[in-house]
């Protein structure tokens, strides 16, 4: 079923227009384009305001299924600056309020977004949520339809009342207009997430309703490029869309695409660039357009324009088929990439959530190991310098000579002291405190390990609404306890800090001291003897996170790490809107940290 099949029945021509279908039809006006941008840019409310000494004509489309109304106000600060800005753009601050104010009634918390038309006349839009790059430059494009259709109307109402306006140039810039609008319409519906399908027999349609044709095709080029298939057309009989055909029987659609220009023929039986096209001959073919709708790397294939009588199109015809060629190849070049891209997320996906399953393995895995160390130490180990501990003492009581009971009782003094530290070594490998939470674990280690110490330390998870799954809360814990480790170890530090805080979906962790501080990017590259800062690193890498080091020589240092509660990979986003992106994000971890 073709794409104007879905639309709304034609109005007869004894009734007056009454949708937005028959009133484009019946000739562009502004009212229609409204109806129809807010339509395709699914937007809340649209405005078309023009300034007239002083004060503002407004035509406003503030609900799905009203009539656009007209009313006249003041003019207002804002539309002064919004006429002088050559780009579509965001409103914010004062230009939001009083626009907001001059225009209603428009939803309550609405964004809004303008796009100057001329030096009287710009367009305001409204919806629930913010404008992306893509809502601002599709605002824009009709801003600039809206121009078009402005300038045309009013030079076919000057023609009009002049008494020496031929019907031939009214009839033409009727047909102009009518296609501005096929043009127009083409590229809302790529902007509003049409398929490739619908794109393709929306542009069939229109054509062949514009031209007044026969018959309208449009041909995919496949691998190889000796065949193409007809992947939507019009007056064509059946089995021939979605069939396929040899480059060779259609040398006119041949010859556009290898030159790369749309090739005309007013008489295919006496052109002499080609030999007479099989295909369109057994068809009745006399007169036509072929435009070459451009590829990524090779031209996707034709768009064809096909008369059985003799005719002679003008350039604006050969201009609007090119105009549409070009549209549909941007949208379908659009579509294949956003179909790429989603497969490449999907992959990405797959491999995201791959890594996670072998980060739970892995984690397992090692903490099973550290388990089983610390049950030799403490059945094993600890059991023989008990024992040790025991025969010393039963040795000391039984010794008379005072030297060799003092050097009796400094040995049992040794093996105290290695037997608590590989108490401390237990409580290191083990982590049962998570049980009761990531904060609770960690105050518990370091009041373990700096119990009356020199160090005063502080855990603060105010902003930790959601404690991270099990196997996360695990992989933080360690790369806590190693970042506390290097600040007993090496900074010399009197305070410390951690922060926990729910961010972006997972969890932020800062670990900051007060101590000597050193030199991050050299401690972060691989070192013999010196892995800590790496294998911090690689651990939130692993559960596909980050982490990150501040620090310089005298001024302390600060451990950042942000691992996600799903490993969900984000999406590739051109420059600069990325670094942006990144910008906001390392705000928001910078501010929870603080």
């Amino acid at each position: 079923m073709r794409f104007s099949d879905r639309l709304p029945a034609k109005t007869e021509p004894s009734r007056r227009p009454n949708t937005v279908s028959d009133r484009l039809k019946a000739g562009l006006d502004g009212a229609a384009l409204l109806l129809l941008a807010r339509r395709a840019l699914r937007l809340d409310a649209i405005a078309q305001c023009t300034v007239d000494e002083g004060w503002v004509d407004v035509k406003l489309a503030a609900k799905s299924r009203a009539p656009v109304s007209s009313s006249r106000t003041r003019t207002w600060p804002a539309l002064s600056r919004m006429l002088e800005e050559q780009e579509a753009h965001s409103l914010v601050g004062e230009d939001h309020s009083s626009t907001a104010a001059a225009l209603q009634p428009l939803p309550a918390g609405s964004s809004l977004a303008a796009a100057r038309v001329d030096d009287r006349t710009v367009i305001i839009a409204g919806r629930r949520g913010r404008f992306t790059a893509q809502d601002l430059r599709d605002l824009q494009l009709t801003a600039t339809a809206s121009g078009l259709v402005r300038r045309n109307q009013d030079l076919l109402a000057d023609l009009r009342r002049g008494a020496r306006v031929s019907s031939d140039t009214v009839r033409a810039l009727k047909l102009r207009n009518r296609q501005q609008h096929a043009i127009a319409e083409l590229g809302l519906m790529a902007s509003s997430g049409g398929s490739e399908e619908q794109l393709i027999e929306m542009a069939v349609d229109q054509v062949a309703d514009v031209l007044r044709v026969e018959f309208v095709k449009v041909i995919e080029a496949m691998p190889g490029g000796r065949t193409a298939r007809v992947r939507a057309g019009i007056g064509w009989p059946e089995g021939v869309v979605g069939s396929d055909i040899s480059m060779a029987d259609i040398p006119q659609a041949a010859l556009a695409m290898e030159t790369n220009r749309s090739a005309v023929v007013r008489n295919i039986q006496t052109d002499r660039r080609f030999k007479p096209s099989r295909f369109l001959i057994e068809h009745g073919i006399v007169s036509g357009i072929s435009s070459v709708i451009r590829g990524k790397t090779a031209p996707f294939g034709e768009l064809g324009v096909h008369s059985p009588r003799l005719r002679r199109f003008s350039r604006d015809d050969v201009n609007f088929v090119r105009a549409m060629a070009n549209t549909l190849a941007e949208a379908i070049t659009a579509r294949r990439a956003e179909t790429e891209l989603r497969s490449s997320l999907q992959a990405l996906h797959r491999t995201a959530e791959e890594r996670h399953r072998l980060m739970r393995r892995l984690v397992d895995a090692v903490e099973e190991e550290r388990k089983r160390i610390a049950g030799d130490v403490h059945d094993d180990y600890l059991q023989v310098l008990a024992a040790v501990t025991l025969r010393l003492g039963v040795l000391a009581r039984q010794i008379r000579d005072p030297a060799r009971k003092e050097m009796i009782g400094g040995l049992a003094q040794t093996v105290e002291t290695a037997s608590n530290r590989l108490r401390g070594l237990i409580f290191e490998l083990r982590a049962d405190a998570l049980q009761d939470g990531l904060a609770a674990a960690l105050r518990s280690y370091l009041a373990e390990i700096w119990e009356g110490g020199p160090v005063t330390w502080s855990v603060n998870d105010e902003k930790l609404t959601d404690d991270p799954p099990p196997d996360l809360r695990l992989v933080a814990y360690r790369i806590c306890q190693e970042a506390i480790s290097n600040v007993r170890k090496h900074s010399g530090a009197s305070r410390m800090a951690i922060t926990l805080a729910n961010v972006d979906g997972g969890l932020l962790a800062g670990i900051a001291d007060n101590g000597a501080g050193f030199d991050a990017k050299a401690h972060l590259r691989p070192q013999p003897g010196h892995l800590g800062l790496v294998a911090m690193r690689e651990r939130a890498e692993l559960a596909s996170g980050w982490l990150r080091v501040k620090s310089r020589i005298g001024k302390g240092s600060n451990v950042e790490f942000w691992i996600p509660f799903e490993a969900v990979p984000e999406p590739p986003m051109p420059r600069p809107e990325a670094r942006r992106a990144r910008q906001r994000k390392r705000n928001r971890a910078e501010s929870a940290i603080d």
